[in-house]
């Protein structure tokens, strides 16, 4: 997203990607796709990358990961950005030079990717810290315990005593439990 945007033009017939700020982020949408169909837009999406936050497995969660930013797939017109403006504060997102923001394919598989890689549980929802005693759940090392080395994504990484050295294995976090 970080190259200039001279040789995308906007097209007044046929959809194209676009980013929307707007602070009311997702609770913003029914409004807008009510504007888009005021407009006569008939072809139109909204996406929102999510990430997954799972305290437990009984409650999963997802959330923006873009809180105030809408991804909006429809034909631009001056008429839907004065109305999004006005009553919703939000506005399409411009380069450097003030045009509109066009998305293209390397954008949109980018920001596919990051949604991808935020579906695993963030290392802030792990219930361990680096030093702390454990016992692994599961084969084949169940029962054995070790120390929290470091927590990477969703992985915790614990030091073992195994064949007569200390070895740093990556585990889930539900693999473990607090000794």
């Amino acid at each position: 997203m970080g190259r200039q945007k001279d040789e995308c033009k906007i097209d007044l017939i046929k959809p194209q990607w676009y980013i929307l700020w707007c602070i009311e982020g997702v609770k913003a949408i029914p409004l807008i796709e009510w504007s888009l169909r005021e407009e006569g837009q008939t072809d139109y999406k909204f996406w929102v990358p999510l990430q997954k936050i799972e305290k437990n497995p009984d409650k999963i969660k997802f959330i923006p990961i873009y809180p105030t930013y809408i991804f909006i797939y429809c034909i631009y017109s001056f008429q839907v950005e004065s109305r999004i403006k006005y009553y919703y504060g939000g506005e399409f997102l411009r380069t450097d030079r003030n045009n509109i923001y066009i998305m293209s394919e390397e954008d949109l598989e980018l920001i596919k990717r990051v949604e991808e890689s935020n579906r695993t549980e963030p290392d802030d929802m792990i219930n361990f810290k680096a030093g702390d005693r454990v016992r692994i759940l599961s084969n084949p090392f169940k029962d054995y315990e070790g120390v929290v080395d470091r927590i990477e994504r969703r992985y915790v990484y614990i030091k073992i005593y195994l064949l007569g050295r200390i070895v740093n294995i990556p585990f889930p976090s539900e693999a473990l439990e607090k000794v």
